[in-house]
């Protein structure tokens, strides 16, 4: 759904008691038709951001549930409609890699750009009429963590851009090799099995139909919102090295230990 029209629901109760009935009805349209487009353009999207991160030198890889295809299915997922790419914590700020897709390469498009705090920490371009959602991990003395952004019905938010917030929890990452798919090299972690089950629990291997977010072992809402910003707004907000050792982001409303 358009960002404006997200925002013209959310600002209004009554467009708020509307958002998620009209947005499943959306979807019911929109993900077949994204998956099909996933599959026919995906391969040359992937041989595109690949030759874009060694171009650049830029630590991202799979992530999500792009990654899980990879290690699993040894491909897309065959529910998947999008496509999941991590960065590593370090130099490579959200604005730095914004204005190399931006204003180095051609036909990237910005869907949306989140900030919590004062950190712009996801975004999603469009590329080859495939949604890509870029996340900007942040470090601690114990584990990355990333941040998911969500409307609940019926919260009173501060500002139609404003969202809830959830965090994942994952094992700290211990690098990046390149692997083998679609006939080219994309790069996924190198703990894959250890990060796979810290997402979707110690039965990843097998498929489920029914997974949704919440199901994650290690995610968590946070008594915080973020909030969708302008593409100009993110690339005007100070560059900060997206690594922070010791302490949590925020204050967990219900706080669960990383295992393993």
């Amino acid at each position: 759904m358009k960002e404006f029209v997200k925002k013209l629901l959310k600002g209004s109760k009554v467009g708020r008691y509307f958002y998620e009935p009209l947005h499943k009805l959306y979807r019911l349209w929109a993900v077949p038709h994204r998956r099909r487009v996933l599959k026919k353009n995906g391969p040359q999207v992937l041989k595109d951001l690949s030759a874009i991160f060694k171009k650049y030198d830029i630590p991202a890889f799979a992530a999500y549930g792009t990654m899980l295809g990879f290690v699993r299915d040894h491909g897309f997922i065959a529910h998947d409609d999008d496509m999941d790419v991590g960065v590593m914590p370090g130099e490579w700020t959200p604005q730095r890699v914004l204005k190399v897709l931006l204003e180095q390469e051609k036909g990237f498009r910005v869907l949306f750009v989140f900030k919590f705090r004062n950190r712009v920490t996801e975004f999603k371009v469009e590329y080859k009429r495939i949604p890509i959602d870029f996340f900007f991990y942040e470090e601690t003395d114990t584990e990355f963590l990333s941040h998911l952004y969500f409307f609940i019905d019926g919260v009173d938010y501060p500002a139609p851009n404003a969202n809830s917030m959830k965090v994942v929890h994952t094992p700290k990452f211990e690098g990046v090799e390149w692997i083998r798919v679609f006939d080219d090299e994309f790069p996924v972690l190198k703990n894959p099995e250890k990060v796979l089950a810290a997402l979707y629990g110690e039965g990843w291997r097998v498929p489920d139909k029914g997974w949704y977010d919440d199901k994650r072992p290690h995610i968590e809402e946070i008594d915080e919102f973020g909030y969708s910003i302008t593409p100009a707004e993110a690339l005007a907000m100070p560059e900060q090295p997206w690594t922070v050792v010791g302490g949590n982001p925020a204050r967990f409303i219900k706080r669960r230990e990383l295992k393993g």
